[in-house]
């Protein structure tokens, strides 16, 4: 499953942004929904490098040691994604409905 959605700048294009914020986040709720329901157990998401995207250097970065910015440069698209990466964290080990964890 991909998840793809327009950039947008949250003030000046207001319609977009929640657009974007529907697909990354309700969609990404359904999918996780749907994965429980139906017995699956892995779930991949390709998420951005917009969500550790700030106005600080990132030095030595990795997945494990780059953070959330304090202020994303961009505003709109990488605030969904990250929220679309905790969602799917928070996820992780959930009960399958055949009582398998995901």
């Amino acid at each position: 499953m991909r998840f793809s959605s327009p950039f947008s700048l949250k003030e000046k294009y207001k319609t977009t942004y929640i657009k974007t914020e529907t697909h990354n986040l309700i969609g990404t709720k359904r999918i996780i929904d749907a994965c429980v329901e139906c017995g699956v157990q892995r779930l991949v998401l390709c998420s951005s490098v917009d969500v550790v995207i700030g106005f600080d250097d990132i030095k030595n970065g990795s997945e494990q040691t780059t953070e959330k910015p304090d202020k994303f440069l961009f505003p709109g698209y990488p605030e969904t994604k990250y929220m679309q990466e905790c969602i799917v964290l928070q996820a992780n080990g959930k009960q399958t409905v055949d009582s398998k964890y995901a």
